[in-house]
């Protein structure tokens, strides 16, 4: 059953239409997070074109009744074929492997979309994660587990399981291929297989839970898949053309089990705290 600020929804006069719905959740799960706080700050890891940006400092304020800053950051030396765009005026760049741009313990929320399953050092990325956080602070992640079936960037299932271009090409036959994935556009079918498989050899590395967890803890911090049914209740929601909510409430056993089927089907939503944190 629905709690009464879940029911809480905002017209489309007064808030923004989300361009995605991972950014409509995303922004829900924040302002779920920091319900309550006079002010908060949130950063974009791997924040590309600065759209979820945009789209944050748009929305949570009128949401919250917070001041909210943003900023986010991305690699200046590197990017997947295919998914690079222009990066956002004024966003901060590193190269890979270089501490981020932010003080220890010096933001409120971390936010990532669908970036951790293209970044191959990810104990580093924890370990980031959690000197940036303050004591208090959220990171909240959508991100593919290794279980999902559809591997999405080049539109084949289990293409990350199955990197041989026989296999691309045969899915591709049957109708898996959609030529607005331009990542891997080809000129013939036979290119097309090698370039799905180049591609997710090259810029693609999917992990397990139990991967997770181990990494996520030796950085000390502590996961959950807190909210990952409320993403796949909004797409439903945006389907049924009903109003956005932008306010949760966490059924940890729900989401436990959930996210159980669910990483099979998409996204998970990643929730990391200082392993210190006891919040509920």
């Amino acid at each position: 059953m629905e709690t009464s600020h879940e029911r809480t929804v905002y017209t489309r006069m007064s808030i923004p239409q989300a361009s995605s719905i991972t950014h409509q959740h995303i922004a829900a799960a924040v302002a779920t997070e920091m319900k309550g706080r006079h002010a908060f700050s949130v950063v974009d890891v791997g924040c590309g074109d600065g759209a979820l940006m945009r789209y944050l400092l748009s929305v949570l304020p009128e949401v919250t009744g917070a001041a909210v800053s943003v900023d986010g950051f991305d690699l200046s030396d590197y990017a997947p074929i295919g998914l690079s765009r222009p990066l956002a005026a004024g966003s901060k760049t590193v190269i890979t492997g270089a501490p981020w741009p932010y003080p220890d313990r010096s933001v409120d929320v971390l936010v990532s979309n669908q970036v951790l399953e293209h970044v191959f050092d990810q104990p580093f990325f924890f370990s980031q994660a959690a000197r940036c956080l303050k004591s208090d602070g959220v990171s909240i992640n959508l991100i593919p587990l290794k279980n999902v079936i559809y591997e999405d960037h080049v539109g084949i299932p289990w293409a990350h399981r199955i990197p041989q271009a026989a296999w691309m090409r045969f899915m591709a036959r049957v109708g898996f291929f959609s030529p607005r994935r331009a990542n891997v556009l080809p000129d013939s079918e036979k290119e097309f297989g090698q370039r799905a498989v180049d591609f997710v050899k090259r810029y693609t590395i999917y992990v397990t839970s139990s991967q997770l967890r181990r990494d996520t803890k030796a950085a000390g911090l502590r996961m959950s898949f807190d909210y990952t049914p409320r993403f796949y209740a909004a797409k439903l929601r945006a389907l049924r053309k009903r109003e956005p909510t932008f306010y949760y409430s966490k059924r940890r056993i729900l989401d436990r089990a959930a996210s159980w089927l669910l990483r099979y089907v998409a996204s998970i939503t990643l929730v990391l705290r200082h392993d210190g944190d006891d919040k509920n």
